[in-house]
């Protein structure tokens, strides 16, 4: 079969099985397309997957071939840069997916799962070992006709009379669990960080490192660790404030519309700010680009993480307890608003009242941004 025709055939049935598989992981697909030839950015097919009110993108690059071989690793690197670059704002996994195609690595690096770009790479090429993509499609007992006209080929040409004890539940299982773990390698990197891109990937893996048995101590033992503010925004076991949230989107919607704007968060000791910043985290990561502050000092690292954003979309920075960096939130905020000019800017800051009025440059601070 001509590379270009078996190239389509596989990607339909990627498309599908993926799809197949996604519902075994109990997620629903809200998007989903194929891309045309010449249009891939460094991928082939694109799903908007959501599980618990928590979004992933994904972007998977397909490799298709008439016998088992290997692919430069380079290549894949190049793919990489290419999504990179592209003007896709939300990038949360970029898959390599093969059932026949392997990595051939040089000695320098081993593995193309490389922690240090902004999105989860994950690898789901032909291995020596083993082959999950080859036991998922030879485990599928379904009746989708690309999944089929594709298997046919698969185990008649290339690898013939091809079998496998696992169900498919069962090896979509072990897809989901390598994907976890990718997600959980990302993740411990991006905590190093002074900084946090909040986004679904984000969301979801703090559910899934959750100790359910202990979020009433939210309330019981009213701890508002971040550790634990994280989980109980994450699982919805927040006592949420609409009038508050719809007041809030409101000011928002008005912020971003100043190009440069400051929404203070203010109020006694106790009274939920914390809490109420991380709801906003989760909220608007969808359509925003969030980004959780731990240090003043990361301002470039930030520029460098988020070169290629959504043009609808806002930078939102939030900042919790803000008078303890002081005066040094007057430099801040104004390499803030010149570094990131051409964006629509807002920062979220949460403090007691009695603090922020108390810091030093505090209406230097504040003139830095529009409104």
């Amino acid at each position: 079969m001509q590379s270009v025709d078996l190239g389509t055939l596989f990607e339909k049935a990627a498309y599908s099985i993926l799809k197949e598989a996604f519902k075994c992981w109990e997620f629903e697909v809200t998007d989903a397309k194929i891309q045309r030839s010449g249009t891939q950015h460094g991928f082939d097919l694109y799903f908007k997957i959501v599980k618990e009110r928590v979004v992933h993108n994904l972007f998977v690059e397909c490799k298709a071939s008439n016998s088992f071989n290997e692919i430069e690793q380079v290549e894949l690197g190049d793919k990489i840069a290419q999504l990179h670059w592209a003007g896709y704002p939300r990038k949360d996994f970029h898959i390599f997916f093969s059932p026949t195609r392997a990595v051939k690595y040089n000695n320098q690096q081993l593995t193309i799962e490389d922690n240090h770009w902004p999105f989860v790479i994950v690898d789901w090429m032909r291995r020596a070992d083993s082959n999950p993509i080859l036991d998922l499609f030879a485990a599928y007992d379904g009746s989708n006709p690309d999944i089929t006209a594709y298997s046919e080929y698969l185990f008649r040409e290339i690898v013939r009379d091809y079998t496998t004890e696992k169900t498919f539940a069962e090896v979509c299982n072990r897809l989901k669990n390598h994907l976890d773990r990718r997600l959980g390698e990302h993740n411990a990197i991006a905590e190093q960080a002074d900084f946090r891109i909040i986004n679904g990937p984000f969301w979801s893996q703090v559910q899934k490192e959750t100790h359910s048995e202990y979020l009433h101590y939210y309330y019981t033992r009213t701890d508002a660790s971040e550790a634990r503010l994280r989980e109980v925004v994450a699982n919805e076991f927040d006592v949420r404030h609409e009038v508050l949230e719809k007041e809030f989107d409101q000011i928002l919607r008005q912020a971003i519309s100043e190009k440069s704007a400051l929404i203070k968060i203010l109020s006694k000791g106790g009274e939920g700010k914390s809490t109420f910043l991380h709801r906003i985290a989760r909220n608007y990561c969808d359509n925003h680009t969030v980004i959780w502050l731990d240090s003043l000092e990361c301002l470039a690292a930030i520029k460098q993480k988020i070169q290629c954003i959504e043009a609808e979309g806002a930078l939102l920075f939030l900042l919790d307890n803000a008078a303890i960096y002081g005066r040094d939130l007057v430099e801040f905020s104004q390499k803030l608003t010149m570094m990131f000019r051409t964006n629509h800017l807002v920062m979220v800051v949460a403090e007691r009242e009695f603090r922020y009025v108390n810091i030093e440059g505090k209406e230097t601070f504040e003139s830095a941004f529009n409104e």
